[in-house]
């Protein structure tokens, strides 16, 4: 899996940090992560890159 990449959908994570070598990135502002939603992240891809804005936005509605 690539850092660039969600490990919940495999879609760009458009990650500030990686992408842009930015010291901000939207998953700044965006809250806290739902602890349930990263538990669906493969064991094997846990702490490789970041979930999108897309899932995240998905799973808190």
């Amino acid at each position: 899996m690539k850092k660039q990449q969600c490990p919940v959908c495999g879609e760009q994570n458009n990650c500030g940090l990686e992408e842009n070598k930015l010291k901000d990135c939207w998953c700044f502002h965006i809250g806290d992560v739902p602890q349930t939603l990263l538990d669906l992240i493969p064991q094997e891809n846990r702490g490789k890159s970041c979930v999108c804005e897309r899932c995240i936005r998905k799973y808190k509605k």
